[in-house]
């Protein structure tokens, strides 16, 4: 499991939310037999191959589920929207929980980086503060909240698809398109991923639909962008001074034509990086920019 690119205030808003869920189950698993035995029996099912439960699943199947959370004071309905693989995940020693005693609970945080982050930080079996080595596993059973990274969303096994990105845009830029959407919802979001296509041809096909595409947005291919300001110096009977301006981005370079007399082509002279250029080597009559 590695963190997506960090972003601070994302980072901020997902471990609060994070943090209130491992409180709340903390909180239930030491209250609430019915709720221990329900995700005793839901983890135990494997239903993706590993020992864990999609908190959306709670909600669906176990009606209790929903008022539970509500006396933790925790809207379940809106964390998983916003984070529709959220799970309850007893990675290792299961076998050694029989549902009837509490759990210690912990939380990955956004920034966590496998084999890397030393620590995780969660609830101990009396409700106190705590946290647990995150570089070796533990000798007894620990619930961690946490994502999913096996079911997509859309696969049979998840019972919530992610609304679409939206208002997709396509701009044309001097080095490339500059594409820009919405952000689907008010939940955290794994990644996105792009598509494209040239004319009539089709786009790639999907493995999984991670959500319904958003809209599709086109453009032509982006030309190079002129310069502003354009001004010229006259030096003397063989030099002229040109200088330029540009706008709102930063060329990699700027192309001079010119040509002699009314009658003849224009034709690339020099090619430079400067906003300026020094023309030392004119023909003394009929020169043109």
């Amino acid at each position: 499991m590695r963190a997506p690119e960090y972003d601070e205030k994302l980072a901020a808003e997902y471990n609060a939310d994070f943090d209130r869920v491992a409180f709340a189950v903390n909180r239930l698993l030491r209250e609430i037999p019915e709720f221990r035995n329900i995700v005793h029996k839901e983890v135990g099912e494997q239903f993706d191959g590993d020992y864990n439960v999609l908190i959306s699943q709670l909600v669906k199947n176990y009606d209790p589920v929903v008022e539970w959370f509500w006396q933790c004071e925790v809207d379940v309905h809106s964390i998983v929207e916003k984070y529709p693989l959220i799970q309850i995940a007893i990675p290792v020693e299961y076998e050694k929980w029989d549902g009837q005693e509490e759990l210690p609970v912990v939380y990955i945080q956004y920034e966590f980086l496998d084999g890397e982050t030393p620590y995780v930080h969660g609830y101990d079996k009396a409700g106190k503060l705590w946290k647990i080595d995150a570089l070796n596993d533990p000798e007894v059973p620990v619930a961690v909240i946490s994502m999913n990274e096996r079911v997509l969303p859309g696969d049979p096994k998840d019972t919530d698809i992610p609304f679409a990105p939206q208002n997709l845009t396509a701009t044309p830029m001097p080095d490339g398109i500059l594409l820009k959407w919405g952000r689907p919802g008010n939940y955290y979001v794994m990644g996105y991923e792009i598509y494209k296509k040239v004319g009539n041809g089709n786009f790639e096909d999907y493995v999984y639909i991670q959500s319904s595409p958003s809209n599709t947005a086109s453009t032509a291919i982006p030309r190079d962008y002129p310069v502003g300001s354009l001004t010229v110096k006259h030096k003397n009977s063989v030099k002229l001074e040109l200088q330029w301006g540009h706008l709102i981005y930063n060329p990699k370079r700027f192309e001079i034509f010119r040509k002699s007399g009314n009658n003849s082509q224009w034709e690339l002279f020099k090619t430079t990086t400067n906003n300026d250029y020094l023309d030392n080597n004119l023909f003394k009559k009929n020169n043109g920019f």
